[in-house]
């Protein structure tokens, strides 16, 4: 908890021939994060292997062709064991395999293609036949007028006056069928010589024309007895295809399956050699692992190559930022907390130097969102709602939503009784704390002391996360380093003074708490320089800029300061929020019923979106106020290379 699982740098030479055996092995216990062993250093650049890659490529596109038959079939293709590993052989044999069955399973999915492609076309008829039920008109005739030409479809009603006007003084027959929302079923007739004119205008018209197919002939009605007949033989054609679907299923389905889930798994094996050294003899395999688990993971190396093996240790360092040389990031928190990581991921992944502010952004999270959101009624319900979500009873998949909604509401209602407020009402329970709206100035000075606690903390967090990094220009002299905490708790007494004793403030105290932290910051790398330690700029482009950020980090401070007034301002709020509602239902006394149903409703209303709103604020104050001082958020999450099922979770193995 705070920090990171301790990592460890391996480098592993072994054979070429207990390759297979070793990767099977590293796969099975899943603690190794591998890493590119081609960027070690200088003298790892020869060990490339290049022909990996065309291996690779072959796996890629045969899992693929299973993922195809898969889904044709509808099969589940799972992972194999890792005593199934065989890359070199594995890929031969399951193309054989598909090279059996793929031609069977094309024509099957191209028949099914084509007969829902047909009853796809008569569904679009049957509704075409549908428009012209009632109508005693031979289809076929229709199409064989030899000196009429004919076009019907839907036209908007509007536009038929239109029409009838430009038709003018050209011989036309124009038949309205039935009427359909806005627009009418039309038949147009024409001479045959007269249509090109008639045509243009249907069209200026916007008629959606409709076309008799050929396959329809004698009146609408017959016409739809040959479509069922017709979609009958459809159906039975489709239910024969299923059946030969899952004869296929019946007759392929284990050997795909099986040999599918032997292809994903060595697949998985190849694209980690990707990542493998090679010489003419010899394989470099390179990855970070728990150093609690080194142990353990060196013995196994040792049985499966049978001490054919020489393995090499790398303790980090903050200095070395290559590819190889940064450790990733597995967290370990207690499970109470491990919802909350979200919250910092959401930010981004720490760096493995840096104090992982889980924990911290967990509590305080809870903190803000109960003192904003402070009700005992409202918090009851955010804390059921969140343990329906937490046990999966409610919108399955967010159990860790759930748990942090549900700490939410139990935080709500907590200052509620602090408040003396439920359901938005202030005369029903009794504050063993205070009612903010009564005292409105103690609620500001609270959130206002508040603030300087969080920053100071950040600030604190700041200098030891530069302590880890070994940092020695950003530990003494940085911004959240101890000059930047020196500043902040200088501005913070200086208003103290001010507020309680001014004729303690002296321009030598101002110097002490004020001036001299922020010359040390200002003048961060001439001082650095003249110690010997490693700066980035000198000069005058640099005095300028280092002026500026001083000068900018003096208001960000304050300016964070009383950022966390809005803890108070959101508190007051949803008071006022919850006073309006029964004020509303006051106005409707009179109507019996309708002021509890004003009362539920407003209630409802301010739990979902001032509940949202809260939240947002919770967070801005985490992110933005406490995070800027302490966490980068620029490491890559410990991804172990794994054979079998698993879940990321960023947690050291077997940790609880």
């Amino acid at each position: 908890m705070f920090t990171p699982v301790s990592m460890v740098r391996i480098e592993l030479l072994v054979l070429d021939r207990d390759l297979e055996a070793l990767s099977a092995q590293v796969g099975e216990m899943g603690v190794l994060h591998p890493v590119e062993a081609t960027g070690l250093g200088d003298w790892s650049a020869p060990l490339a292997w290049p022909e990996i890659d065309g291996l690779a490529g072959e796996y890629s596109s045969t899992e693929r062709r299973f993922d195809r038959i898969a889904e044709s079939l509808r099969l589940e293709i799972g992972d194999a064991e890792p005593s199934q590993v065989s890359p070199s052989e594995a890929v031969g044999r399951a193309r054989g395999l598909l090279d059996q069955v793929e031609p069977e399973i094309r024509q099957l999915e191209s028949r099914l293609h084509d007969l829902q492609g047909q009853q796809a076309r008569w569904l679009g008829l049957e509704s075409l036949l549908a428009r012209l039920d009632g109508l005693m008109v031979d289809l076929a005739r229709l199409r064989e007028l030899n000196h009429l030409a004919f076009a019907f479809g839907l036209l908007p009603r509007e536009n038929l006056r239109r029409l009838e006007e430009s038709l003018q003084g050209i011989p036309h027959l124009l038949s309205a069928a039935r009427r359909e929302g806005d627009r009418l079923l039309l038949f147009a007739f024409a001479r045959r010589e007269d249509w090109e004119v008639v045509d243009r205008a249907l069209q200026s018209a916007y008629l959606e024309r409709l076309e008799i197919p050929a396959e329809f002939s004698g009146t609408p009605a017959q016409a739809r007895v040959h479509l069922q007949e017709r979609k009958a033989d459809l159906e039975d054609a489709v239910q024969a295809t299923e059946l030969h679907r899952q004869r296929l299923r019946e007759q392929w389905g284990d050997r795909l399956s099986s040999m599918g889930s032997e292809v994903k798994t060595n697949g998985r094996v190849v694209r980690l050699w990707q990542q493998v050294g090679r010489t003419n003899r010899t394989r470099v395999l390179a990855g970070w692992l728990p150093r609690e688990r080194l142990g353990r993971f060196a013995d196994r190396v040792e049985d499966v190559t049978e001490g054919r093996a020489v393995l090499t240790t790398q303790t980090p360092t903050p200095e070395d930022d290559s590819a190889a040389g940064k450790a990733p990031t597995q967290l370990r928190n207690p499970r109470l907390l491990r919802p909350f990581e979200v919250l910092t991921r959401t930010y981004g992944i720490p760096n493995y130097w840096d104090l992982d502010p889980t924990p911290l952004a967990g509590l305080l999270f809870v903190l803000f969102f109960g003192a904003m959101f402070g009700d005992l009624g409202e918090g009851l319900v955010l804390a059921l709602v969140g343990v329906l979500l937490a046990t999966g009873r409610l919108l399955a998949g967010q159990r860790d939503f759930g748990r942090i909604l549900a700490a939410c509401g139990v935080s709500s209602m907590l200052f509620g009784v602090l408040y003396g407020e439920i359901f938005g009402s202030e005369e029903i329970i009794f504050p063993l704390w205070f009612r903010p709206l009564e005292d409105p100035l103690q609620l500001i000075g609270i959130a206002v002391a508040l603030g300087v606690l969080v920053l100071s903390i950040g600030l604190v967090l700041g200098v030891v996360s530069a302590w880890r990094r070994e940092d020695r220009v950003e530990l003494f002299f940085g911004q959240n380093g101890l000059a930047g905490l020196w500043l902040y708790w200088g501005l913070v007494a200086t208003v103290l003074l001010l507020l309680l004793a001014p004729s303690l403030l002296t321009w030598w105290a101002l110097v002490l708490l004020i001036l001299m932290p922020a010359l040390l910051i200002f003048l961060h790398g001439p001082i650095a320089g003249a110690l010997g330690w490693p700066v980035e700029a000198e000069g005058g482009a640099y005095l300028i800029q280092s002026g500026v950020e001083t000068f900018d980090l003096v208001i960000r401070l304050v300016s964070n300061t009383v950022s966390f007034l809005r803890i108070g301002a959101f508190a007051l709020g949803h008071i006022g929020l919850g006073l309006t509602v029964f004020a509303l239902a006051g106005l409707v006394r009179g109507v019996p019923g309708v002021d509890l149903v004003v009362i539920i409703l407003g209630n409802v209303l301010i739990i979902a979106l001032e509940g949202l709103i809260v939240g947002i604020q919770a967070l801005r104050l985490e992110y933005y106020e406490l995070f800027t001082k302490f966490f980068r958020g620029q490491g890559r999450a410990y991804a172990p290379f794994i054979l079998g099922p698993w879940v990321a979770s960023g947690h050291a193995e077997g940790e609880d």
